[in-house]
């Protein structure tokens, strides 16, 4: 006998991951380093995950400016990298196991989840409308998906010393999702990209 089961149907309501948390900003220093280090902060808190371990300020200040340091070497800036690019970082700086995803939608996020694979994305920072942001808020912003219930999606945001288990209704961020291009304009309406990480 044949089942005709879809794989949204055998999704549970809900799945959160355990997933070590660091600001951008972990001595809440919001110079420029710090102000443009939510890509470095979201692939740092990747690789502890994959890598079992704990973060804790120190660690993660000294980690962000070693990766911006190879992203000057090696893209001759740090600010704004776009989906690729972190994806870039993210393999050849820390070694790990990264696909993207493009125009991903709800179901194929709660998918990657449950699979046991964290998501990160690329958003418009003024869309997610976070109260501990600095208004109007980053213009490119980039977080770490960990879980999700009937709802939204748990996240790591490292926009905020308070990101951790940071929640987000789904219109919220399916609407924020965009990738970066390098201009501010085209952001808000450039298509999305998830970088889909395994370990």
């Amino acid at each position: 006998m044949c089942l005709n089961i879809s794989v949204s149907s055998l999704l549970p309501s809900s799945f959160n991951q355990e997933l070590t948390f660091t600001s951008q900003a972990p001595f809440a220093v919001w110079d420029h380093l710090h102000n443009k280090s939510c890509e470095e902060a979201s692939i740092l808190m990747a690789y502890a995950w994959a890598r079992g371990l704990a973060l804790n300020p120190a660690f993660s200040d000294v980690e962000l400016k070693k990766i911006a340091d190879w992203e000057i070497a090696k893209f001759g800036f740090f600010e704004s990298t776009m989906a690729e690019q972190t994806a870039q970082v993210a393999r050849e700086f820390y070694g790990l196991k990264v696909d993207l995803l493009e125009n991903p939608i709800v179901k194929q996020i709660k998918k990657e989840l449950v699979s046991g694979n964290l998501v990160v994305m690329g958003m418009v920072g003024r869309w997610l409308g976070n109260p501990h942001f600095k208004a109007p808020g980053p213009i490119y912003h980039m977080l770490v998906i960990k879980g999700y219930d009937e709802n939204g999606f748990f996240t790591n945001d490292p926009g905020t010393l308070y990101g951790k288990n940071y929640y987000y209704s789904y219109a919220t961020i399916m609407k924020a999702a965009h990738d970066w291009t390098g201009v501010d304009e085209e952001i808000y309406t450039f298509s999305a990209a998830a970088l889909i990480i395994s370990k």
